[in-house]
């Protein structure tokens, strides 16, 4: 039994990285290396501990971050991804930027 939990513990694992390949994240970033400080602000309904557990995915909930360059949105959201990787879920991280120029080039 032993054997069989730890081929399946490998499987989630290789899985996880695969999708975190897929995602196309521009960095390597965890939520254990965030810098939680005063300057980030939550909607009254929302805190950190609950995006953290990423039940806004199953709710199908969407969340924008907002704020000043170099503030931590794109550290914040990578390493958000990179956890719902890991729990299986399928993600695609975008820029705002590339986003839009994505957008642009399929109306045209």
């Amino acid at each position: 039994m032993d054997l069989l939990q730890k081929e399946i513990g490998l499987r989630e694992f290789a899985k996880g990285e695969r999708l975190i390949k897929k995602a196309k994240f521009m960095y390597e970033k965890e939520l254990d290396d965030y810098q939680w400080g005063e300057h980030i602000h939550f909607p009254p309904n929302l805190d950190k501990e609950s995006l953290k557990t990423l039940s806004f995915i199953q709710q199908k909930e969407n969340h924008i971050l907002t704020d000043a360059p170099g503030t931590g949105k794109s550290h914040f959201s990578i390493a958000l991804g990179r956890k719902a990787c890991r729990n299986g879920f399928e993600v695609r991280f975008y820029r705002v930027a590339d986003l839009i120029e994505l957008l642009e080039k399929s109306w045209s």
